[in-house]
């Protein structure tokens, strides 16, 4: 008697937990960050803050934070993915080629960011607080500047970018609501600028974003995060 043999369905492969260091740093992302910067800076004025010396008391507690804020972001990845990667969150083509679009990236949406900001001042809403009082100063804030400019485009853009991006669009699978939501929460990190400053630096936010969905590559996001910041030792401008 001939057996009968029957086709053997695959068993779909499970999927991972997720590791509850996940949901901690996506809610730090976008809950976290802002309410931090909201209490802490929320509703100053520069009368309010006196600083005998911007290098410590300013710019190394800030290259400090942002270095947190990256290993948060690495130590995340190790835990989901079991060593530590970031290519999967953009860190590739670091390039001539990436470094020129960021460059020209710059320039337009400067262009853009300044007619905002006309715009805004013609209705009555200031561009941004003025934040002159912490700007560098001597060579040695100077050089400072430059090397907190270089920790903020790697770690906000690991962050903000690379990773919370990636991570809500494998939840969410909508581009331009999750383009909003991490650009809302990036603007708002920025309340130290004020309500028009928030509302600029979301828009630029919100350009990034799409820079890295189009790109799929951190590498021109953090070329022009860079120059943006780095800028103002050369040259500082306000509308």
């Amino acid at each position: 008697m001939d057996e009968t043999y029957f086709p053997v369905e695959p068993i779909p492969p499970e999927k991972k937990p997720v590791p509850g260091i996940t949901y901690f740093t996506v809610f730090f992302l976008l809950i976290g960050w802002p309410l931090i910067s909201l209490v802490f800076m929320g509703d100053y004025s520069p009368q309010d803050l006196s600083f005998q010396d911007l290098a410590y008391q300013v710019y190394l507690p800030t290259i400090i934070i942002e270095g947190l804020l990256f290993l948060l972001v690495l130590l995340t990845i190790k835990k989901e993915e079991g060593k530590f990667s970031l290519s999967q969150i953009g860190f590739n083509q670091f390039n001539l080629k990436n470094l020129f679009l960021g460059f020209v990236f710059v320039i337009v949406s400067n262009i853009i960011l300044v007619g905002v900001a006309l715009l805004m001042k013609g209705v009555g809403i200031l561009p941004q607080k003025d934040i002159s009082f912490l700007m560098p100063q001597s060579s040695a804030e100077k050089l400072l500047w430059i090397f907190m400019s270089f920790s903020a485009a790697v770690s906000e853009e690991a962050a903000f970018r690379g990773y919370l991006l990636t991570k809500l669009n494998l939840w969410i699978k909508n581009i331009w609501f999750i383009a909003i939501l991490s650009s809302l929460a990036f603007g708002m990190g920025h309340i130290y600028q004020g309500v028009g400053g928030v509302i600029l630096t979301a828009l630029y936010g919100f350009f990034f974003a799409i820079l890295f969905l189009w790109r799929k590559t951190l590498a021109p996001c953090i070329f022009a995060h860079f120059i943006q910041d780095a800028a103002v030792v050369f040259y500082q401008w306000q509308v």
